[in-house]
């Protein structure tokens, strides 16, 4: 049996699909489990329930950007999600469905990373060569990461002390206290279209 039939099986007998107007740009699941978010090239928010994941029919679509989405995250709250679109808007959708800007910019918002634990809770947003790095209400920022070209990911470390930048000719790692402006760069020539950092902590 083929990987795609073993997969349509999959979705049949334990999922659901859904056809919608404009690309898939992004998907990711709550904090919680529990709510799952799809963006799309129009800039629409649709939101599934677990509980309700066989019914297609009843997903909600929300009217975000004006223009596509481009990134997507699970918000620090446990239900919400938060969304960059190329109008240059930062939002969270919460689980009533109400959409609040935490933040506008001439550029693309185009990452969006997020973390939180017991002590700290963080909000990062990507656009052109800045990174915003916000509190986890997303109310203040906390301090802008200045890059030598455009940021293609974002990622935290484990304990949400550290976020890197991946960018042109290699990545940033800066220390998110509020006080540190310290940057590592870690250099490697040649386009880098995104980040991850391992669980034992290296970039």
């Amino acid at each position: 049996m083929s990987t795609s039939s073993t997969l349509r099986g999959l979705i049949e007998k334990r999922g659901a699909s859904r056809t919608v107007d404009g690309h898939i740009t992004a998907c990711t699941a709550s904090r919680d489990n529990m709510r799952f978010a799809f963006t799309t090239a129009e800039g629409d928010v649709i939101i599934a329930h677990r509980a309700d994941l066989r019914e297609p029919a009843s997903w909600a679509t929300y009217a975000v950007h004006d223009g596509a989405a481009l990134a997507l995250a699970p918000d620090t709250d446990p239900s919400g999600f938060l969304t960059g679109g190329d109008d240059g808007r930062l939002c969270r959708l919460d689980m009533h469905g109400e959409v609040e800007e935490l933040g506008k910019t001439r550029r693309w918002v185009e990452h969006i990373a997020t973390h939180v634990d017991a002590k700290t809770a963080y909000i990062a947003s990507a656009a052109g060569k800045q990174v915003e790095l916000r509190d986890g209400r997303g109310e203040a920022v906390l301090k802008t990461l200045e890059h030598p070209s455009s940021v293609t990911g974002i990622v935290f470390d484990a304990k949400g002390k550290r976020i890197a930048a991946s960018h042109y000719n290699g990545a940033s790692v800066w220390y998110t206290q509020p006080k540190s402006e310290s940057v590592r760069p870690l250099e490697w020539k040649g386009s880098h279209t995104g980040i991850a950092i391992h669980p034992a902590g290296e970039a």
